[in-house]
C-alpha cells in the first residue's frame, strides 16, 4: 500500500467514523426519552453523560454530610451499609479494621469540604467539577441532606447544573452549518460561560446544626487496611510525603528560598534518574529473537526507513547518493549470499539471464538496473 492509498484510506475510516457519532447524537436529541433513567436530567443530555450522571447519583447514598460552618459542609464516606444497623445515617461511622486486611492496596478514608457560595453554586474538594463539567456524588449528598432538613424532597440535579457540552442540543445543533444563527451564538455564549458547580436550589436555613469539623489528617493516618507503625517509608527510594492545606487567598511566592530550596531538592533527586532509564530504554530496545522471526522486514525498518528518507531530504543530493550505494551494496551482499546457498544444491541452472517470476538469481553477475525503456 503506497502512502496515496494509506491517506484515503485513512480518509475514508475518519469520515465513516464521524458519521457515527453524528447519528448517535442525532437519536439522543430526537429520541430524548431514556426509560432506564428518570432523573432530571435525562431528557437533555447524551447517552453517555447520563450514564455518568447516574452512576454519581446512585453513589451519593455511600456518603453521609454534616455542616460544619454556615455555608461549609463535610461529606464522609460510609459505604453500603444496612438500614436497620444505620439508624441516623448522619451519625459517625467506625469501620472495622479487619474488614480490609485481605486488600494489597492501601485505602483511606476521605472528608471532602463543600462549600455554599452567596448564588448557591455548590464547590467541593475534589474538584469533580472543574475537571470534567459534571457534578460529584459529595455535592448530590450535600444537596440531599439540606433538601430532607427543610422538609423537601429531593429530585436530583437538572441540566442547568452541568456543562452545556454534554447535552444533546449543543451536541447537535450547536456548530452544525444548518442550525441558525442565532442559536449558534447562544450556545457558543453558553459554552463560554464560566460555571463553577451546580446549584443548590434550597436555602440553608438556621435549622440544620452545625457540628465540630472533623481534621484532614496525613494520608498515613487515614489508612483502613494497613497500621501506621507498619509503615516504613525508609524501605522506599526518593519518597516523600506531605500534607497541604492551601487557604482561599494562599499564593506561593516563586522567590520563596525555602520553597525553591526544597523543589530543586526533590527535582534532583527523580529527574537524573529518570531521563537516563528513559534513555537507556530508547537506545537499547531490542526486538526479541523470538518475535522479530515472524515480522516482516518491511514492519521492522518501516520507522528507519522513513527517517533515512527524511533525512536524505533535508540534506540535499549527497545524501540521496549515499543511500542509492548503500541499497546497491545491499543487493550485492544479497547476490553473493544467494550464490553461496546455491553451491550446496545440484541445479545447473545457473546463468545471467532471469526471467520475470519470483526465481532466486543464482548467477555471478551483478544486478544491472536498465531504465532506459521504462
Amino acid at each position: 500500500m503506497n502512502l496515496d492509498t494509506a491517506a484515503r484510506t485513512i480518509n475514508i475510516q475518519q469520515d465513516i467514523k464521524v458519521a457515527e457519532l453524528e447519528e448517535l447524537i442525532c437519536a439522543d436529541y430526537e429520541k430524548s426519552d431514556k426509560l432506564w433513567s428518570d432523573l432530571p436530567t435525562s431528557p437533555y443530555t447524551t447517552t453517555f453523560a447520563e450514564g455518568i450522571i447516574h452512576v454519581i447519583t446512585h453513589r451519593s447514598s455511600l456518603y453521609t454530610a454534616v455542616r460544619v460552618d454556615k455555608k461549609t459542609f463535610q461529606v464522609t464516606f460510609i459505604g453500603d451499609i444496612p438500614t436497620e444497623q444505620n439508624t441516623t445515617i448522619h451519625e459517625p461511622v467506625v469501620f472495622d479494621e479487619d474488614e480490609f486486611k485481605s486488600v494489597p492496596l492501601p485505602l483511606f478514608c476521605r472528608v471532602r469540604d463543600v462549600a455554599v457560595l452567596d448564588d448557591g453554586t455548590l464547590i467541593c474538594g475534589c474538584c469533580h467539577f472543574e475537571s470534567c463539567g459534571l457534578f460529584c456524588s459529595h455535592q448530590v449528598a450535600v444537596s440531599r441532606y439540606v433538601h430532607e432538613c427543610n422538609g423537601i424532597e429531593y429530585s436530583g440535579f437538572t441540566h442547568h447544573d452541568v456543562l452545556v457540552r454534554w447535552t444533546s442540543g449543543y451536541m447537535h445543533m450547536a456548530y452544525d452549518p444548518s442550525t441558525p444563527t442565532d442559536i449558534q451564538e447562544f450556545y457558543h455564549r453558553l459554552a463560554k460561560d464560566g460555571k463553577r458547580g451546580p446549584m443548590l436550589k434550597v436555602f440553608v436555613g438556621d435549622n440544620i446544626p452545625i457540628v465540630e469539623p472533623k481534621v484532614h489528617l496525613p494520608a498515613l493516618q487515614r489508612l483502613k487496611n494497613y497500621k501506621q507503625e507498619d509503615v516504613n517509608f525508609d524501605n522506599f527510594d526518593s519518597s516523600h510525603t506531605q500534607t497541604y492545606n492551601p487557604a482561599e487567598d494562599c499564593t506561593i511566592d516563586d522567590n520563596d528560598e525555602e520553597f525553591l530550596n526544597d523543589r530543586n531538592y526533590f527535582y534532583g533527586l527523580t529527574q537524573e534518574s529518570t531521563e537516563l532509564v528513559f534513555n537507556e530504554s530508547i537506545n537499547n530496545a531490542e526486538i526479541p529473537l523470538s518475535m522479530a522471526g515472524g515480522m516482516r522486514t518491511r514492519d521492522k525498518l518501516k520507522q528507519a526507513w522513513e527517517e533515512a528518507c527524511a533525512n536524505a531530504d533535508d540534506i540535499g543530493l549527497s545524501a540521496v547518493t549515499e543511500l542509492e550505494l548503500s541499497l546497491k551494496r545491499f543487493s550485492t551482499f544479497c547476490n553473493e549470499k544467494m550464490h553461496d546457498s546455491s553451491d550446496n544444491e545440484e541445479d545447473d541452472s545457473v546463468g545471467r539471464v532471469v526471467p520475470m517470476t519470483q526465481a532466486k538469481y543464482k548467477g555471478r553477475e551483478k544486478r544491472i538496473y536498465n531504465t532506459h525503456h521504462m
